[in-house]
């Protein structure tokens, strides 16, 4: 089974039935099983279930409720044809704790709230497999901290019934601190990192970063993994592992 994860950073004004077509070549071309995307508004997600007949779109968007028709309202949407038993979408809560926070929130406060999306996919293995995408705050430390305090116990809750595989566009290269602190939370949960070799972001200046990861149960077995070109699709590279399942 081949997981892959792709930020295709949408524009409001984009052609989105042109990038739908485009994103469905990515997956045929590359015989990828599942794909999880970031920044894919509403529209598009619409125009993905146009051109990918027979694929489950699966995902809810950032704001909901009164808020959910917004043109910039995004989703993480996964998009297979396995077998899904279980589908989930989380917001971060971003709980604030004391005074000095909640003022440090109102000066660092996210435009646009934070998700993961969670899918369960029935295998022949001995445990099914939980796929969770997200896509994390790219500016505050203070934010990013506590999305990952709570991915960090989303993935624990999983992980006592499903082999795990956690992916998405974290926006942190791997030196910051917290993201190291979260690494080693996860491998003390038997979850690792897959060594990703290569930058998978790249600015307008051509400054590049690895910002986009996969990390994987250690009883699933890897028969592959790497970085696949957007060709300026994006300013994302696609990422991917292929596991026994």
């Amino acid at each position: 089974m081949k997981v892959a994860s792709f930020n295709i950073k949408h524009r409001i004004f984009n052609d989105n039935l042109k990038i739908s077509n485009k994103v469905f070549d990515i997956i045929n071309e590359n015989k990828i099983d599942v794909l999880c995307t970031q920044e894919i508004p509403r529209s598009m997600a619409r125009k993905f279930k146009k051109v990918m007949n027979g694929y489950n779109i699966l995902g809810d968007s950032r704001y909901h409720h009164y808020l959910k028709s917004l043109p910039f309202n995004e989703k993480n949407p996964i998009i297979t044809k396995r077998n899904v038993i279980h589908t989930k979408t989380i917001r971060y809560k971003n709980k604030i704790k004391n005074i000095k926070e909640f003022f440090r929130y109102l000066k660092n406060i996210p435009i646009i709230p934070r998700i993961a999306t969670l899918i369960v996919i029935k295998t022949d293995n001995k445990k099914d497999i939980c796929i969770i995408n997200t896509h994390l705050d790219y500016k505050f430390s203070v934010m990013q901290k506590k999305e990952l305090k709570e991915l960090t116990e989303l993935v624990k809750e999983y992980h006592q019934k499903y082999d795990v595989i956690l992916t998405g566009d974290f926006n942190m290269d791997e030196e910051v601190e917290h993201f190291k602190l979260f690494i080693s939370d996860l491998e003390k949960e038997n979850i690792y990192k897959v060594n990703l070799e290569g930058y998978t972001w790249r600015s307008k200046k051509g400054k590049e970063k690895k910002l986009d990861y996969i990390f994987i149960s250690k009883s699933l077995t890897i028969n592959d993994f790497g970085i696949i070109k957007s060709n300026d699709l994006s300013d994302h590279e696609i990422v991917y592992v292929d596991i026994n399942a």
